[in-house]
This record gives structure tokens, sequence and C-alpha cells, in this order.
């Protein structure tokens, strides 16, 4: 897909009246690239950050023999606890669901659901003002049935939070179908002051960023090229709350 700019007319998001904050992270690894930053900022300034990481991201290295399945899942879990500690969010404001990395349930599968269920359950406990998910369109099945489980709670228990699209694989991964065809705004931070924090936190997820897992030619790595995209001095997210 050709690179488009869909932050142009963006505008600041205002931060003074959220009191608690969710970030719905279908893998270990996107918390810290869509909203390292942000997270940072809003845990500095004494606001709560939950993070939910919905799947075990236990397949991104599907034919590794040194890390099988289960150690994966617990290689990328313990990753994402030291990320969010660079991040300032402990373990307390940390949720796991644990469903099977590239298996999460669309809208209309066995399972959907019940996974939604569990989901509006911590919602209804933590309270958010706001929930940042990936992008309706993001081209993974596990960020799609993300938001499709965020939209159904919303849709069928009239929540009251607002929620904030962030993009993960629209640049690298996207087609033209997969481009925003609602209206929308854009909103972004500006998180210059915590740049550093955030890249050390994606630096934290050593299974997705070095060859730690050197047994699987076709497992997964965020290259040079994918992180480019998260190196900014703003963190930009959709707004469809109109």
């Amino acid at each position: 897909m050709e690179a488009i700019d869909l932050y142009g007319n963006a505008e600041p998001l205002p931060t003074k009246n959220l009191n608690t904050v969710m970030i719905l992270a279908p893998h270990p690894d996107d918390e810290s690239l869509s909203c390292g930053g942000t997270i940072a900022m809003l845990a500095e300034g004494d606001k709560k950050v939950v993070v939910v990481f919905i799947t075990d991201g236990s397949m991104s290295h599907p034919n590794s023999k040194k890390y099988p399945a289960q150690k994966l899942a617990a290689t990328r879990k313990a990753e994402a606890i030291a990320a969010l500690n660079e991040l300032n969010v402990f373990e307390n404001n940390i949720f796991f669901f644990d469903k099977k990395d590239r298996s999460l349930p669309c809208r209309n599968e066995p399972g959907f659901e019940q996974n939604a269920e569990a989901l509006k359950q911590l919602i209804d406990m933590c309270k958010p003002d706001l929930i940042f998910v990936p992008y309706q369109k993001d081209p993974h099945p596990d960020h799609r049935a993300t938001w499709q489980m965020l939209m159904h709670i919303r849709t069928n228990t009239q929540k009251v939070f607002s929620i904030l699209e962030y993009l993960i694989w629209l640049y690298n991964l996207g087609k033209d179908d997969d481009l925003p065809k609602e209206k929308f705004t854009c909103k972004y931070i500006d998180i210059k002051n915590y740049t550093v924090q955030k890249q050390k936190a994606i630096a934290q997820h050593v299974s997705q960023t070095t060859k730690l897992i050197d047994d699987d030619p076709q497992g997964f790595i965020l290259t040079p090229d994918v992180l480019q995209h998260f190196n900014m001095n703003k963190e930009f997210f959709l707004d469809r709350n109109l």
C-alpha cells in the first residue's frame, strides 16, 4: 500500500480530565509500540493506566524448538511486564487474558461473546474514561478481533468511555481496502519527553526485536523499517467518537 498521511490535521489530545486509561494490546509489544510514550506521560501525571494483553504471543516463532509455545508465551509475558515497568505501570494494573495467538475469535465465531464478556467485566471493574484499541482494519486478525470485542461491549452495554484507535500494521501490510472509509479526526500526544522511556520499553521485548530465538528462520522480528514508525516525538490515534 502506498504511504498515505492520515495524520495531517491532527489535534492534541486533552488529558487533564482523564482519571483511568486502558490500553488493549492483542500481543505483548503492541502496547509499547503504539502507546509507550503516552503510557509513560499518563503514569507520570498520576493517571491510572491499565494494560490488557489479549493473546499470549506464542505464535511469533512457531517452528522454534528452543522456544516451544508454552515457553515463548512465558517469555513474552515477562517481557511485557518488564516493558511496562519501564513506563511506570506495575503488575497490579497489568492483565493477561492468555488467549492463543492468531486464534482470537472474531464476531460470530465460537468464543467471541465469552471473550467480550470477560473484557466487559474488567472494564466494569476498572471504569476507564478512555480506551486505546487497535485500528478497526489493522492487518492482523487478532487486532481486528480485539476491536470487534470492544465495539460489541459498547454497542450492547452502552458503556460510557471514549475510544481511540492506534495503527500498528497498516503502513507495512495494509491494502487500499484497509484505509478508513468512515469520517474520523486524528489526535496526538506529544511524547518528546518520553521517547527514551518508550524505546527502552520496546527493547524489553527481546524475543521480538533481536535474534534471541535463532532456530526459526521464518519467525517474526520487528525490523528497522517497522520500528521507524514508532520512533517519533508524537503518538497518533484515530478518533471516531463523532
